[in-house]
C-alpha cells in the first residue's frame, strides 16, 4: 500500500486507486476526509468546517479500522476470483478429458461433419468418374481407426 484516502460522506476507502464503499460507523462526525501515504508516513485530516485547518498526521492509527475493512473485502474478492479461476480451469480440464475420451464413433462423426455435403460429393464422383468421396471417407477411417 502507499496512498490511502477515506472520504466519510462518500463512505469510501480508496487504497492505491481502488475504492470500496462500505459503512463507516463511528467515523468522526467533524472529519470530511483522511489522506495518508504509507511510504512517507504522512497525511492530512480534512475537516468539514472549512474554517478549521487541515491536520497533519504521521500515523493512520485512528483510522486504521477502515483500512482493515478495505483489506478484508479485498482479500475476499481476491479469494473469490481465485476460486472462480480454479472452477473454470477444472471445468476446462473436465471438458478436455471428455473431448479426448470420445469413442472412435464420435470422433469419426466429427470428421465426417467437416467434409461437408457428402451426397453432393457422391453425385460429383458419379458424374465425373472421380473418387473424392471414397478418398475422404478412407482418410477419416485412417485418421480415426476403430478402437
Amino acid at each position: 500500500m502507499s496512498k490511502i484516502s477515506i472520504v466519510a460522506d462518500d463512505t469510501c476507502v480508496t487504497v492505491d486507486g481502488v475504492g470500496k464503499v462500505f459503512a463507516m460507523d463511528n467515523f468522526p462526525a467533524d472529519v470530511h476526509a483522511v489522506h495518508y501515504d504509507t511510504v512517507t508516513s504522512t497525511g492530512q485530516v480534512e475537516y468539514k468546517d472549512i474554517s478549521k485547518d487541515n491536520e497533519d498526521i504521521t500515523s493512520l492509527s485512528d483510522y486504521q479500522a477502515y483500512v482493515d475493512v478495505w483489506n478484508a473485502t479485498q482479500t475476499v474478492e481476491e479469494n473469490a476470483e481465485e476460486i472462480q479461476e480454479a472452477e473454470i480451469a477444472a471445468r476446462t480440464a473436465e471438458e478436455d478429458a471428455k473431448w479426448e475420451n470420445r469413442t472412435w464413433v464420435q470422433k469419426r462423426k466429427d470428421q465426417y461433419a467437416k467434409m461437408g455435403n457428402q451426397f453432393e460429393m457422391m453425385y460429383d464422383d458419379a458424374k465425373n468418374g472421380t473418387t473424392v468421396w471414397i478418398d475422404s471417407i478412407e482418410a477419416v477411417k485412417t485418421a480415426v481407426p476403430k478402437e
